[in-house]
C-alpha cells in the first residue's frame, strides 16, 4: 500500500505542534479503524510513492492571501486519490501558536446591503458545492472526487482564502496549513472467508 503526505503553511511558519497532533490524530483514528476491521490482505500495486506538488498563488503586495491552489501528481504508473486537511492557526514570526482558533468569518452589511465589516478572522472559498470536484466529508478531509492520472492534476480547491480582521494578540497572523494525502485508486482487499473485497484506498481511509 501506498499512501503519502504533504503539509505546507504560506501564511507564517508551519505550526509542527498541529502538525504533530493531526499526525498523532490521524494515526489514533486509523488503528481504531484497523482494530475494528476483519484481516485484509492488500493487493496494491507496488510502485514509487507519489507526492502532489501544491500549486497556488498569493495576492500582490499581499501574500497573506492564497489563491487558486490545486495539487498536481508527478509521474507514478498508477491513478491516485487525492485528500486534503486544512488546518487554521494564529502564529507569530517564530512559530509559536496562540491558543485562540480563528474563525471563519461573516459578513456585516449596512442598510444599504454593503460589506462594511466581518464577524470572525478569515474568509475562504472553495469549489465544494454538490456540482463541484471535492467534496467535505465527516471525518473533515476535503476529497478530490476522481482519480488522479500520473502527471495529472486536481481541478482549484482553494478559490481565496483572506484574513479579514486582526488576531486577538499582537504580533501574530492567520496561518493555512493545507495537509495533503494521496493513497493508490487501484487495488482490492481480500478477507478471510472469501467474501467480496473492497477497494483498498476505501480500506486505508477507512471509507465504507
Amino acid at each position: 500500500m501506498k499512501q503519502k503526505s504533504k503539509r505546507i503553511s504560506r501564511f507564517g511558519i508551519t505550526a509542527m505542534t498541529i502538525a504533530m497532533i493531526v499526525a498523532v490524530v490521524a494515526t489514533s483514528v486509523f488503528a481504531a479503524y484497523l482494530k475494528n476491521s476483519v484481516e485484509v490482505n492488500n493487493t496494491f500495486i507496488p510502485a514509487d510513492s507519489v507526492t502532489p506538488e501544491i500549486i497556488e498563488k498569493f495576492e500582490e503586495f499581499d501574500n497573506t492571501v492564497k489563491k487558486d491552489l490545486y495539487f498536481k501528481v508527478g509521474l507514478t504508473e498508477y491513478p491516485v486519490y487525492v485528500r486534503v486537511a486544512i488546518v487554521y492557526t494564529w502564529q507569530n514570526e517564530s512559530g509559536i501558536v496562540y491558543f485562540s482558533k480563528p474563525t471563519e468569518a461573516t459578513p456585516i452589511f449596512d442598510n444599504e446591503n454593503e460589506i462594511i465589516g466581518y464577524n470572525g478572522d478569515y474568509t475562504i472559498s472553495l469549489n465544494t458545492g454538490a456540482t463541484d470536484d471535492w467534496v467535505l466529508r465527516d471525518d473533515g478531509f476535503y476529497y478530490f472526487k476522481s482519480p488522479v492520472e500520473s502527471n495529472g492534476k486536481t481541478s482549484v480547491l482553494i478559490n481565496e482564502c483572506r484574513q479579514v480582521n486582526a488576531a486577538p494578540i499582537e504580533g501574530y497572523t492567520l496561518s493555512v496549513e493545507v495537509i495533503v494525502q494521496t493513497v493508490q485508486a487501484v487495488g482490492s482487499t481480500d478477507t478471510p472467508d472469501n467474501s467480496p473485497g473492497i477497494d483498498a484506498w476505501k480500506n486505508a481511509w477507512g471509507i465504507s
